[in-house]
């Protein structure tokens, strides 16, 4: 089993040479399964935090974001077709059914990103508390900050995007060794909804993990 970890695109907003050369890793690999670690789109317009509307605004937002991720998993389908696919759900597709909580509860239940996100050909969760399990390895989109807390919390090597860093942890118990992948980001940070770090210059890294064998590695993209 040769399985393709794909990190945060933040669609909208996304960084369209990475994401090509998401396409080619794709089909030099051939992976048997292709996941999306969610955060497929960045739903800006959406967010709580304060926002500029010279950029864009929720419908267009929305209705780009949603094309470009079509467009995306159409092309992964053509690099990878025997592959079999996921697609995680991320906090930035929550941002939607929160913003709706917020601003019009009377429409909760009537509008729901996971049912935008339906692709054809791949599986999609229903929450971002879901996570995949394939080959005993914990896919999750990611909610903790320290490289190894995901592992340690599921017991059980694991792959997660959410924080746009890169590394592997390892550990030795008595189980077995156990290991956590933080595969990184696909997105344009140069772009104002993805300046939220506290200086310019950030350890955000653009990367595709791979595991193959059970072993990960990860595909730096810089």
């Amino acid at each position: 089993m040769k399985i393709i970890f794909i990190p945060d695109t933040h669609f909208g907003f996304e960084d369209k040479k990475a994401i090509k050369k998401v396409i080619a890793l794709v089909k030099k690999e051939k992976p048997t399964h292709i996941v999306q670690a969610g955060d497929l789109l960045d739903l800006y317009s959406f967010s709580r935090y304060e926002k500029s509307a010279n950029i864009t605004n929720p419908q267009s937002e929305l209705r780009e974001g949603l094309k470009r991720a079509t467009k995306f998993w159409k092309n992964l389908k053509k690099a990878a077709p025997k592959a079999k696919c996921f697609q995680l759900i991320g906090n930035h597709e929550d941002r939607l059914n929160k913003y709706v909580a917020r601003n019009a509860p009377e429409l909760e239940g009537m509008v729901s990103i996971v049912e935008m996100l339906q692709f054809k050909g791949v599986k999609t969760l229903e929450s971002s508390r879901d996570h995949l399990i394939l080959d005993g390895i914990v896919f999750t989109h990611g909610h903790y900050t320290k490289l190894g807390d995901h592992a340690k919390f599921y017991r059980k090597p694991c792959a997660h995007g959410h924080s746009h860093k890169v590394g592997i942890w390892y550990e030795k118990t008595v189980d077995g060794l156990i290991w956590e992948m933080d595969c990184g980001h696909l997105a344009d940070e140069k772009s104002l909804p993805l300046q939220y770090t506290q200086s310019k210059f950030s350890k955000w890294t653009k990367a595709v993990g791979i595991i193959e064998n059970k072993q990960p590695r990860l595909v730096i993209l810089e």
